[in-house]
Parts: structure tokens; sequence; C-alpha cells
């Protein structure tokens, strides 16, 4: 499998990057923002994990959060805290401000960066995703229009690098935005494969096969796909069991009604939201998983299981493609078609053999995603914006 950062293999970096690099950049300081104390999901999954491996070769001077759904803040609370952030930047000789952009008005990395550019300090922005810019679940459109052509554009405009983590989103970043290319690095999320790989305890879930699917139930992570996919599949397999870990908040009325409509409520166990420690016990489990997503930013799901050894079923998306291999780390099916997914859910349930192979491969496909690997990149980078 070919891993791509920027122009380079991931795997060439990975060898090319030794001790050296460590030690030239050993006594930056580096602002970041935000603070994330705990490992959760998505962005401050990322953030937490990759927090924790720079400190170990720079000095870290990370700062409290201003993003509503990480920490509930009053505006007189923001105000005092980006005040608070701001003074001590300038007490501060930083190198670099490293900000970790998040879907949000109340994230404060807009009015952090006016900070970067008053102080001429290099700055770093992740863009872990774009696609809540186009859903209608996050505010107003004005709110919509307002994070993505005004603050997101700012941001972008003003940063040294931009980091994204897959191919699609260096795409559509520079088809929405119109940032310079060069400006713009790929470099994946990691995973935390010690957590995943450790704990052998599995949690009792019924099914022949147990199938499971991991994440929330928003429209592009394709569930109504998988619920009817189920129906099909269940006329050879009257014994499968779709076991469903993720946060009901949105979509799950509609997806009751459609589980009714199927026939198929005997057949599908919801488990809500399980935190980061107690997620590894679930992917043990299962059979195998399947992720039909419709767009995917990333998509570390794909990495979560991967490191659990079990195997895999995807839809045939760009995002999904990078990650993973066709008959080799994963089965794929055709995007948005139950039928298909049915397809390949009974080959998989029906070969041993396959599951063997896959789950195989996929453990040793994941050994570069380990966040000690990819935070080699990071600081390549560090070290070139800061001459």
């Amino acid at each position: 499998m070919s891993l791509f950062v920027g122009r380079v293999p991931f795997s060439k970096v990975v060898g090319l990057l030794d001790k050296t690099v460590r030690f030239e950049v050993k006594e930056m300081k580096v602002m970041l923002y935000p603070q994330v104390n705990t490992a959760g999901s998505g962005p401050s999954n990322v953030v937490f994990y990759l927090s924790a491996e720079l400190k170990k070769h720079v000095q870290i001077f990370r700062y409290p959060s201003f993003h509503s759904s990480l920490q509930r803040a009053s505006f007189g609370d923001y105000t005092a805290q980006l005040v608070n952030v701001w003074g001590a930047g300038l007490r501060h000789d930083f190198d670099i401000a490293h900000f970790m952009m998040l879907p949000e008005l109340k994230d404060g990395s807009f009015p952090l960066a006016l900070f970067t550019k008053v102080a001429n300090l290099p700055l770093i922005l992740n863009v872990h995703g774009i696609i809540h810019l186009e859903q209608s679940l996050l505010g107003t459109p004005f709110q919509r229009v307002l994070l993505k052509k005004v603050l997101t554009l700012a941001l972008c405009k003003n940063a040294s690098r931009i980091v994204v983590n897959s191919s699609w989103m260096f795409r559509k970043i520079n088809e929405w935005y119109g940032v310079q290319p060069e400006k713009v690095v790929v470099i994946p999320n990691g995973i935390n494969l010690q957590m995943f790989q450790s704990s052998p305890e599995k949690v009792t879930m019924e099914g022949d096969p147990c199938v499971l699917f991991v994440g929330s139930f928003i429209y592009p992570k394709g569930v109504d796909t998988l619920i009817k996919a189920i129906a099909i599949a269940k006329r050879d397999l009257p014994d499968i069991k779709l076991h469903v870990v993720g946060n009901s908040k949105y979509l799950l009325p509609s997806l009751r009604s459609l589980i009714a409509k199927e026939g198929v409520e005997n057949n599908i166990s919801f488990h809500g939201w399980v935190s980061q420690s107690e997620l590894p016990r679930y992917y043990k489990s299962a059979d195998f998983c399947v992720f039909p997503s419709r767009l995917e930013s990333f998509g570390i799901v794909v990495l979560e299981a991967m490191a659990s050894g079990t195997p895999i079923i995807a839809s045939d998306i760009d995002t999904f493609r990078e990650r993973l291999t066709e008959g080799s780390t994963a089965l794929f099916f055709q995007n948005n078609k139950p039928g298909d997914l049915s397809r390949a859910i009974l080959k998989l349930a029906s070969d041993s053999n396959l599951r063997t192979q896959l789950s195989k491969n996929a453990l040793e496909a994941i050994q570069m995603y380990n966040w000690s690997n990819i935070v080699l990149k990071y600081l390549e980078i560090y070290q070139n914006v800061s001459h």
C-alpha cells in the first residue's frame, strides 16, 4: 500500500527522517492550540495523541480550547481566555504556532491567528475536515458561509503550512479556497496501536455473523444503506446481527423507522456512545466491520478496525481507497448500493480464510500509522518553516 505525504511516499519519509531532525527541533517552542486532555473522537482524538508525541521532541505550550463542544464557556470566559492566551504569546518567544482548526464559530483559531500575524510567527494549520461546512447540521446558512468563505479562508491565507489528512482534502481545500498547493501538506491521522492491540477482552455481542458499525448517524455515514443491506443479507443469513456504536443524536428516529420498514428489528442492536478505552473491545468482538460512508474527510474508524485486526467492508470512496487495498486489507462495495453491500457481507461471512487474510494484512499495513511515525512529518514541517 502506497501512502503519500505531500508528494513523498510516507514509508520513505519515515526512513529518511532520523535523530538529526529530532535534535535540531528539540529546543523549539511551539504554541499549540487547542489543549485536549482526554482522547475523544474525530479532531480531539488527533490533537490529544499528536500533542503527546510532539512533547517528546519539542517544547509544547498548550492552551485551553474555546471550542464549545470541548469546553462549555460563556462569552465572558471565552474573551478572558483569549486575552490570557494572547498575553502568554507575548511573554514567550515562540518559534511556531500550531493550530488545529475545529468546525465551530467559537473556535479560537481565527482571533489567535491575528496574534501570529502581528508577532510574525509561522502558523501551521491543521484542517481536520470540511464536510461539516456543507451540512445543514451546523447552524444557519449565514454561519456556514461565514465559516466557509470568511474565517477558514482567512486562516488558510495566513498559514505558512496547511496540514490535511487525505488527498481528497488536498483537492477540496484547493478547490474551495484557492490555497497555493505548495502550502498544503497531506499527513494522515495516526492511531494508538498499543490501545487497540493490547487488550484481548471482548464484549458479549450476538450474531452469526456479528457485524459492527462505528460512527455517527449523520447522512454521509451511510447507515441507511447498511440497514437495507442487512435486510437483504438476512434472507441467507437469518442470524445476522448488526451492532451499531455511536452517538444517536441526529438521525436515530428516522433510522428506527427504516429498521421497522425493512423488518430487521431483531437483527440490529444499538450500543450508543462508547469511550475510547472501551472501543477496542467492540472491534475485537466482531466478525467484521462495515463502513458504508458516502463521504469522508478521512475515516479514523478504518484505522481502528485495522489496528484491531477486524476484517473490513468499506464503500468505494476516495478516502477509503487511500487507506485500504481491495482484496488485501478490505472488501469494497459500490457506494450507496445496498445490494452490492449485501453481496460483500455474504462473501465475507462465508469465507473464514478470507477474513483471516484481511486481518493479517491489515495488521501489517497499520504499522506505518503509529503516531511515533506520523509525528516525524510534523517535525519536518517545523524545521522547514522555522528557517
